[in-house]
């Protein structure tokens, strides 16, 4: 065999594995650990570049090897064999139904990344201080037992929480050792858009997962308006968040730029969800919207961080 063949189906196999791990939704991990970080930076003048590189490849291994690990467990139960309403967004993993992975292996891949993730965890543990090793073990546990959680209806409250709270306060802390009130009342914006993002994505897997007993809260609720209903209190629960942390200080004003998003993303993809919550097809443009929504409400909340530093130097 020559060179290039060689390195071709090594470039394939690495291509594959990364596509394995959804790397579209791995910004639902970046965004929170890049916004505790700046916070570090803004309020406590405090931001080690190593900490900084270790805490994101941690975090994404975590999110990584979670979502090979739900791919796996929903893949084992048959909801993924059974979905009939696959999206781009929703309905697991196409390498394991085609047969492309093999369950093994990915189980066997998911656990190394949560390993990675861990094996971090216990270096800021050493280094730092054992809190990060409860979140970081808190993390790693809800992402591997995931669709067990979501099967009793807490799947979308540990989802929040991990990429929310677990995520901006891990990465704030590892910079100042500190736990304080912005990088919390900061987290809470993007638990709920990461929340919204999941929920949002359980309206088209809603028979397959009912049918196998994976009773998320959309399943409890029925794919009905209802349903509908608590996805629009998690986008526009976002927007207050961000207002009332601003109210009270403990945001600043420049995180005001964040409501772009809501005319540009977040209110088409509410109207959208709510003419087509039963029709799969017309609903995946309000997926995409809440992904969006998610990642530059993100970035522009660190935005609005960044320009309140600028301005206190510049004044």
């Amino acid at each position: 065999m020559r060179m290039t063949e060689v390195s071709h189906i090594k470039y394939s196999s690495i291509k594959l594995w990364f596509n394995a791990t959804r790397p579209k939704f791995l910004t639902a991990v970046i965004i929170p650990i890049i916004l505790g970080s700046v916070i570090a930076f803004v309020y406590e003048n405090a931001f080690y570049p190593l900490y900084f590189v270790l805490a994101l490849i941690g975090g994404i291994a975590l999110h990584a090897g979670t979502n090979i690990a739900n791919d796996y467990f929903d893949f084992k139960s048959g909801t993924d064999i059974i979905n009939k309403e696959v999206t781009p967004f929703s309905g697991g993993s196409d390498f394991l139904r085609e047969g492309i992975l093999k369950p093994r292996d990915v189980l066997v891949a998911s656990l190394i990344l949560l390993g990675i993730g861990i094996a971090i965890g216990l270096y800021f543990t050493f280094v730092i201080g054992w809190f990060l090793l409860v979140l970081g073990l808190i993390g790693a546990l809800c992402g591997f037992f995931y669709v067990a959680l979501a099967s009793k209806g807490l799947g979308e409250v540990a989802i929040g929480i991990n990429f929310g709270p677990l995520c901006v306060l891990g990465a704030y802390y590892v910079q100042t050792v500190k736990i304080t009130l912005v990088p919390l009342i900061a987290s809470i914006p993007v638990a709920f858009l990461i929340t919204a993002v999941i929920w949002i994505n359980q309206f088209p897997d809603y028979v397959a997962d009912k049918e196998v007993g994976k009773d998320h809260l959309v399943v409890r609720l029925g794919r009905s308006l209802s349903a509908v209903r608590v996805y629009h209190g998690l986008i526009l629960g976002t927007y207050a968040a961000i207002a009332l942390g601003i109210v009270f200080s403990f945001l600043p004003l420049f995180c005001l730029i964040s409501f772009i998003t809501l005319p540009l993303f977040a209110i088409p993809g509410m109207k959208i969800a709510h003419k087509n919550y039963l029709n799969t097809p017309k609903l995946i443009p309000a997926q995409a919207m809440t992904v969006m929504t998610h990642l530059f409400t993100g970035i522009l909340l660190i935005v609005g961080f960044l320009i309140r530093y600028i301005v206190l130097i510049v004044l």
